[in-house]
Parts: structure tokens; C-alpha cells; sequence
């Protein structure tokens, strides 16, 4: 039985350490690690199977509100089968994700410190890989996909984004860069590298939202190391405010703005064009939420919503006097690249609300889990890194963006946790 025993601990922490660089090199890959975590998790507490279970009813429950409206929402729905079927998977995944943040409170230490090892092995492989990519660019990615210089730079088609993935490999090493901040010797030594080559390769990349996640999540998590109760309140009203509020803040700061106002704007601004486009999505969206906003027009209909798929276009003047089209997106691609509005357009101020109360809840109760004050603060600031590129970035109902948001949680848990299930 020890043998078995040991060799589960093994493919434990080889579980562990795959998953961030798996994550790293193909985001969409972290639902299928999230399965491959709760399977691994619970054949380590195969022993305390029960009370895995009943803590991760808890957490479902904090989230079943929402879930129940999304459901809900498919009666009402522009697309019945579109929004069922989200529900469904919605339900699926959020049960998993409970279970794995259940099952690391009942891992036993002797696990949790080997997992630990695991875990900044895992940031730093990330790391290392998201340099070669950036040095090779993206030699992974293009031999992955079989892509050819010939298809990556051929000028009729506009080629291959290769900056895509580098960005979407920097932002999922920036939700697990927290985990180095945790219990084990020259952890803060190594954090403070890694965090700061993640900001370095941010900037490099131009990618904006990353290093804004980054720089407030760091802010946040230095404060609370301050004042932790009164950042956890702050944080909590601040993003429930923010959520509640989100259409008709939007609809008044942005009621002037359209493309021809932004085209004119062109050189003048600060902004770089992907923040241009999502004020013009914005705008867009929080117009058509404040048409129907008690109920929404169901669950992840913003890719299917009249007028939505229509396209705008962001000129701009030359010296002799004619105009270049530097952009042209649709008003809702796919969804608004903000969660709140999201939410709100599609299950209205009822979903909104639910969401608001849950995560505002779960803020909170960061201030009651088993962590040493002193660590608290970086669990903060990884919650606070989340938030905002839920805010300014992702959809809400991306799996892998869940996924990742679940793995993240409960692998700095096992780094920050200080009181642990029983040794087995």
C-alpha cells in the first residue's frame, strides 16, 4: 500500500509541474489539466473522499445562483440550445473546479510540500519557455502548427499572428507567478524574478492588460500585507460596486464616443488601438443592455446579438489627403471583453447582482482561510490580477479562462496554506 501510495505522490508531482507550462503553451489545454488535477487530488485523499466532497458543495454553493439564472436564462434566450448547452458546461466545470479547491485543504503536509517544490518548478519552466518564444519567435507555436515562414509573412492574407499566443502564454504565467510567493526557502527571491521578467516580457509584448493586472494586483497584495481586513472590504465594495454599476457608468463616460470620433483621434491618444476598439465595444454593449437589463437576452447570446456582428472601421488621415483603415472589428466580437458588461447583457441585472454578492462574498472570507497574515496579501493580489483581466480582456464564460482562474486559486492555496488535512 506505501508503494502504491508513493507512486501516486510521484505522478502527483508530475501532474503539478506539467500544468503551467502545459498552460503556458496552449491556454485552452488548462480545462483538460483542471480534470487531470481533480483526479489526482482526490486518489490522493482517497481517504477523506467524503469530506472532499461536502467542502466542495460549500464553494458550489456560493456559485449556484448565477449558474441557476444562466440555466434559467435559455427560456428566454435569443438561442435556447446555445444557452442551454453553455449552462450545462458551465454547471460541469465550476462543480470540478469546487472539487479541486476542496481537495487541497484535506491534501496531508508531507504531500503539500512535495506539491510545493512541483508548483515553482512549474512558474519556472514557464517562464524559461515563454523566453524562447519571445527569442524565437514563437519557434513552439509555428512548429506545433506546422506553419511555414512562407504562411507566417504571406502579405496577401496579413499572415500568422505569432504575438497572440506570446500574450495569452503571458497572461496565464502572471496568474500562477503568485504561486512563488509561498513557504518554502528563496521563495520570495525567486518570485521577485520571475514576477519581474513576466512584467519585462509584458512590456516587451506590448501586452497592455497583463501589465495592468500585474502592477494593481501588486499594489493590492503589498497593502493588504499593511491592513488586510480593510483591503479585503475595499477590494470586495470596490468590484461589486464596479460590477452593479458597470452599463451605466459606461453608457455616461463613453455617451460620445463612435469610430469617427476615435479615428479623429488618432496620434493624439494614449491609447493603443485594442483599448480604442474595446471602448467602441464598450459603448455598443452597454447601449444594448440598458434596452432590455432586468433579465438580459440569455446566456452567451453577445455572439449571436442583432447588429452585433456588424463591422466598424478606425481610419486614419495621411499627409496627402487620403484615408487608411488601421482597424475594422465587430461591435461584440464574440463577447464585450468585459465580464461584468457581459454578464449584464446576458442575464441582466438579476446576474448581475447574483455575481456581484458571490464574489464579493468570497473576497471576504479570504481574511478567514488557515494562511499566515503575512501570506494573505499575495492571495490578494492574485484575486485583484484576475479581476482585472476579467474587467478589461476575457469573456466570462471562457472555459479555459475558468479553468485557469480555478487552477491558479487552488495551486497558490497549496503554497499559502499553513493548517493542512490529515497525514495519511
Amino acid at each position: 500500500m506505501r508503494n502504491i501510495h508513493i507512486k501516486l505522490e510521484h505522478v502527483a508531482y508530475l501532474v503539478v509541474a506539467c500544468i503551467i507550462p502545459i498552460g503556458t503553451v496552449s491556454p485552452k489545454a488548462l480545462v483538460l489539466m483542471l480534470g487531470v488535477a481533480v483526479v489526482t487530488f482526490l486518489s490522493l485523499n482517497r481517504d477523506v473522499l467524503i469530506n472532499t466532497l461536502r467542502r466542495s458543495r460549500q464553494y458550489f454553493a456560493y456559485f449556484l445562483p448565477l449558474l441557476l439564472i444562466g440555466l434559467a436564462s435559455s427560456i428566454w434566450s435569443l438561442e435556447f440550445t446555445l444557452s442551454l448547452s453553455l449552462a450545462l458546461k458551465l454547471i460541469s466545470l465550476v462543480a470540478i473546479g469546487c472539487v479541486v479547491i476542496a481537495a487541497v485543504w484535506e491534501l496531508p503536509s508531507r504531500i503539500v510540500n512535495t506539491l510545493r517544490r512541483a508548483i515553482h518548478l512549474g512558474v519556472v519552466l514557464a517562464g524559461a519557455l515563454l523566453v524562447f518564444e519571445v527569442a524565437t519567435s514563437g519557434w513552439l507555436y509555428r512548429t506545433f502548427r506546422g506553419y511555414a515562414w512562407e504562411q507566417v509573412i504571406f502579405e496577401p492574407t496579413g499572415g500568422i499572428n505569432l504575438d497572440a499566443p506570446i500574450k495569452s502564454g503571458i497572461t496565464v504565467l502572471s496568474i500562477f507567478v503568485w504561486c512563488l510567493f509561498g513557504n518554502i526557502r528563496g521563495g520570495v527571491v525567486l518570485a521577485i524574478c520571475v514576477f519581474a521578467l513576466v512584467l519585462v516580457l509584458a512590456w516587451k509584448c506590448s501586452a497592455t492588460a497583463s501589465l495592468v493586472a500585474l502592477l494593481l494586483g501588486l499594489a493590492a497584495a503589498l497593502m493588504a500585507r499593511l491592513a488586510l481586513r480593510s483591503v479585503l472590504i475595499l477590494v470586495s465594495i470596490t468590484f461589486c460596486l464596479s460590477v452593479v454599476v458597470a452599463p451605466f457608468a459606461i453608457h455616461a463616460a463613453l455617451k460620445d464616443i463612435t469610430p469617427s470620433n476615435i479615428s479623429a483621434q488618432i496620434g493624439n491618444s494614449g491609447l493603443p488601438l485594442s483599448g480604442m476598439n474595446r471602448l467602441i465595444i464598450w459603448k455598443f454593449t452597454s447601449q444594448k443592455i440598458l434596452e432590455k437589463p432586468l433579465l438580459g437576452r440569455g446566456l452567451r447570446t453577445s455572439r449571436v446579438l442583432p447588429s452585433g456582428g456588424e463591422k466598424y472601421d478606425i481610419v486614419r488621415a495621411r499627409e496627402n489627403g487620403t484615408r487608411e483603415v488601421i482597424s475594422r472589428d465587430f461591435f461584440i466580437p464574440l463577447h464585450p471583453h468585459n465580464q461584468s458588461l457581459q454578464i449584464w447583457l446576458e442575464l441582466g441585472a438579476l446576474g448581475a447582482v447574483s455575481f456581484a454578492l458571490a464574489a464579493g462574498v468570497l473576497i471576504l472570507m479570504i481574511g478567514r482561510l488557515p494562511i499566515q497574515r503575512s501570506q494573505s496579501g499575495w492571495l490578494i493580489g492574485a484575486i485583484v490580477t484576475l479581476m482585472v483581466y476579467g474587467q478589461i480582456s476575457f469573456g466570462a464564460w471562457q472555459n479555459w479562462w475558468i479553468a485557469g482562474q480555478f487552477l491558479s486559486v487552488g495551486l497558490l492555496l497549496i503554497t499559502l496554506s499553513s493548517h493542512r488535512g490529515s497525514e495519511k
